[in-house]
Order: structure tokens, then sequence, then C-alpha cells
């Protein structure tokens, strides 16, 4: 069973099972215990440092279970994947995905505020609505987040983001209201205290 061999990886006998799960993964294809397996064996090659095969794994998983909103896991994992293989724009595209196809799940918060850290090591550029000009496309995904998504713990993280990328881009007085929305919104966070 899946437990078994969740055990034995638990247990350090990743490479041992690998071909047991392979089998399992066959022979559980349509079902939800399928969407599981395959999950599972994208962690399994994870873990033995096969990145491509994971990517796979994940990368079917979304595709043959789209309709199980657990499929966002599965693109989640594998824009984390992309993003330390420093293919940096499939990831973006992943996490556009996600964000996208299971906007309810668990996993599209965490996944804009991913896509924008992404964005922003990438050096990701987009025109301002308002003027033009070339600004950080990470800007406008924060920005987002934000409003969509205001009391949740990415929006602090969002907040602070933006607020330096604002300053850095010489919008001193939208930087200061971005960091007064981040102290109303999060009076009693660390994030939000004055160190002395």
């Amino acid at each position: 069973t899946l437990e078994q061999i969740r055990a034995k990886m638990e247990a350090g006998q990743g490479s041992q099972v690998l071909s047991e799960l392979q089998v399992f993964v066959t022979s559980q294809a349509g079902t939800p215990l399928g969407l599981d397996s395959l999950l599972l064996l994208g962690e399994l090659n994870s873990a033995l440092k096969r990145p491509e095969q994971a990517m796979t794994n994940y990368r079917d998983a979304s595709v043959l279970y789209a309709s199980d909103s657990r499929a966002g896991l599965a693109l989640f994992r594998l824009a984390q994947l992309q993003a330390v293989q420093k293919r940096r724009r499939d990831a973006i595209r992943s996490y556009e995905a996600l964000i996208t196809r299971y906007p309810q799940s668990g996993w599209a918060i965490p996944a804009m505020l991913s896509k924008a850290d992404t964005e922003e090591k990438e050096g990701l550029k987009v025109p301002d609505p308002k003027s033009g000009r070339a600004m950080p496309a990470s800007l406008l995904t924060y920005q987002a987040l934000v409003a969509a998504h205001p009391v949740s713990p990415e929006a602090e993280q969002a907040l602070w983001n933006l607020g330096r990328l604002l300053a850095d881009l010489d919008r001193y007085d939208e930087a200061a209201e971005t960091y007064l929305q981040l102290a109303r919104t999060f009076p009693d966070r660390k994030s939000t205290r004055l160190n002395s």
C-alpha cells in the first residue's frame, strides 16, 4: 500500500522502493490513489536528487488529474523545482497556471508570492499601466496578492516587498502608503515593529 511505501521512504529506503512505487503509480492510474502516488513519486525522485524525473511526475499529476484540486499542489512543487533548476520563466508559467486553474486552493496564495519572488529574481519587466515605462512584473503580482488576499500571511511579505520596490522606483509616497497599510493591517506582527 501507499502507506507502506511511505514508511519505507521515511526509513531511508527510498532507492529500494522506487520501482515498487512506479508499479503502484501504474496500477492506480485514474484513481485518487493514482494522484497521491504520483505526488509521492515526485517527492521521492526529488529526495533522490532526480529533479527531471520529479518534474515529470508533478507535470503528469497536474495534467492527468487536472479536475482534482490537489493538482494545484503538483503545479506548486513543479514550479519550485523549476525555480531551483534556474528555469524561472517555466516556474512563473507553472505558478500562473496554478493561480488561474485553482484560485480557491490552499496553494494559490503561496503561488502568488512565490511567482512574484521568482519574477523579481528573473528581473522580469512589464510596462507600467500608468506611465508605460518598464517596471518590475513582481510589483503587479504583489499588488494583486494584496488586493485579493489583504490579510493573508503572504500579504504581509508582499507589502514589505511592494514598499521596497516602490521606493526603488522613487515612488516614495506610494511606498510610504504601502508601509502604513502594512502597519495598519498587521499591527501586532514583528515585521511592523521598529527595532531599537
